[in-house]
């Protein structure tokens, strides 16, 4: 249905989001597991995030939010921060709405990845992928690693797997493949599965 997002519809408790703003100012909303919902509400987790000027990657309002692309500024570094996800779950992205979510492709990554490299001093990305449950980066996951480090990328840091994965330089990129589930309702799955 062309009016249904995957983007997660689900209350997003204020203190946790105050919490998170105190530790860390980027939100990636890839990582955030995703069910059917009304287009018309599938941002408010984000809007409420953007309220507490929380910043937003990979979820946007419309194409020309999509291709601004903040460069942001700590302790006289300038940094940027892309993220992309190369699995929506089975769900579709509602027609002419791709701006809801940044699907990987090489070409999106190399545009985006050019356009702002000469006006930051690092480039972190966030990556959506892999298999769910393997302990070990699968073929993909290493096969964009290896991209993302041609382009220059400093930091990847993935998701999806929710397990933990190894750590490794690939080239002189630090290559995070998976940091596992911070907050999980997958304790029917087994310990195992969820660590």
């Amino acid at each position: 249905d062309a009016m249904m997002s995957f983007v997660e519809v689900q209350p997003v408790p204020i203190t946790l989001l105050f919490s998170i703003r105190t530790a860390f100012v980027v939100v990636e909303p890839a990582s955030i597991p995703r069910n059917n919902g009304p287009c018309a509400a599938a941002r408010s987790p984000f809007d409420t995030c953007a309220r507490l000027c929380l910043s937003i990657n990979s979820s946007y309002s419309s194409f020309e939010e999509r291709n601004r692309i903040p460069v942001y500024e700590q302790n006289d570094i300038r940094y940027a921060f892309l993220s992309y996800t190369t699995a929506t779950n089975g769900l579709s992205v509602p027609y002419g709405k791709d701006y809801l979510v940044n699907v990987y492709s090489e070409d999106r990554v190399k545009e985006d990845i050019e356009k702002i490299k000469d006006q930051v001093d690092v480039i972190i990305v966030a990556m959506h992928w892999g298999e769910e449950y393997t302990f070990v980066p699968v073929q993909s996951e290493k096969n964009i690693a290896n991209y993302l480090s041609s382009l220059g990328v400093n930091l990847v840091i993935g998701s999806h797997p929710h397990v933990i994965q190894p750590i490794e330089y690939v080239g002189d990129t630090l290559v995070i493949y998976s940091l596992g589930n911070f907050i999980s309702a997958q304790h029917s799955l087994g310990i195992d599965k969820i660590i």
